[in-house]
């Protein structure tokens, strides 16, 4: 899987917030669309899944998604945040895709052990 480039995170014990580039080089803008790239809501949700592991539960397999919501397209070399918080009583994590402009994206994974 191919990530953005993350240039700072901030850490607490529940939460995780970081600030990432989405390079324009990234596979995901091939063919989505040729004149006009937009960043498959896919990529996000994967990502979203991959740093909650890395931050939060590392052996945990993905149950599902509730919540998903898409509101604003992702344009090449776009600058957000990643805001991720964790709630060990419903193996979950809610994430939000944001950028000064816009709220991107936002939804809670569901994990099982």
């Amino acid at each position: 899987m191919e990530l953005p480039t993350v240039s700072d995170v901030i850490t607490s014990e529940a939460s995780v917030t970081l600030q990432m580039t989405i390079d324009d080089a990234l596979p995901y803008f091939k063919g989505h669309f040729p004149n006009a790239p937009i960043l498959p809501g896919v990529a996000l949700l994967n990502w979203a899944e991959h740093f909650a592991k890395q931050y939060f539960i590392l052996n945990a397999v993905f149950k599902g998604v509730d919540n998903l919501k898409f509101q604003q397209v992702v344009k090449p070399c776009s600058l957000l945040n990643l805001s991720l918080s964790y709630n060990q009583e419903k193996q979950s994590v809610q994430f939000e895709y944001t950028s000064p402009e816009h709220k991107h994206a936002s939804g809670r994974i569901l994990f099982t052990s």
